[in-house]
């Protein structure tokens, strides 16, 4: 059986943007977002050494380590 690692990237200095910027036509009320990268990886093997592993490509391999951060879990990183 695998077993899922849920990880979201987000920029350490990010704020957030005016949400029109993502729609055709004005939202009736301000809103705003924050841009994250959310990745779901599915282990073969469901070890800690295997989890351990992944944890680390997504630290080394898919975040910038200045200027991003990984989060893990299935709860979204913002709220």
């Amino acid at each position: 059986m695998s077993t899922l690692l849920h990880a979201e990237v987000t920029g350490r200095f990010d704020h957030a943007g005016n949400a029109n910027a993502l729609v055709y036509s004005p939202l009736a009320s301000p809103h705003t977002y924050h841009a994250t990268r959310r990745y779901v990886l599915e282990l073969a093997e469901d070890t800690p050494e295997a989890m351990a592993a992944a944890r680390a490509f997504v630290e080394k391999t898919l975040v910038e380590e200045v200027s991003q951060q990984a989060h893990f879990g299935e709860a979204p990183a913002l709220s």
